[in-house]
């Protein structure tokens, strides 16, 4: 295998062994994206939507997704049960356990006064 091998057309696969310390160290870091140049195009988005409410909503969303909105909120109710493909349920599935098991570990209940606890994450999660 090669240092970076493409495997599946997406997903790039490492023989560690073969990776120095600093590649080792770029891998692990959380690549450092800059929002600035979307932030231009969203900021007139957002004062339009708070200057004209639901009018703008209506319009951008026709704008942009080429729906035209009878009304901007829906009740939760009033909408059909989404019909999932048997692999997508198991993968949402999955996803739900994954996250449920991850955010309750991070809960605890002090012994002494039995009130919940939430323990801190490190503030980078880099390995």
């Amino acid at each position: 295998m090669a240092v970076g091998e493409r495997i599946g057309g997406t997903v790039m696969a490492f023989d560690l062994k073969s990776l120095s310390e600093e590649m080792l160290l770029n891998l692990t870091l959380r690549p450092k994206i800059d929002f600035s140049k979307t932030m231009e195009l969203v900021k007139p988005i957002i004062a339009e939507v708070q200057a004209r409410g639901d009018d703008a909503v209506r319009e951008l969303t026709l704008k942009f997704d080429k729906v035209e909105l009878d009304q901007v909120v829906v009740d939760p109710k009033e909408l059909e049960e989404p019909v999932l493909e048997d692999t997508v349920r198991k993968a949402f599935d999955v996803a739900y356990d994954n996250i449920h098991k991850f955010h309750s570990a991070q809960v605890s209940y002090d012994k002494i006064s039995r009130r919940r606890c939430v323990q801190r994450l490190v503030s980078s999660p880099n390995l």
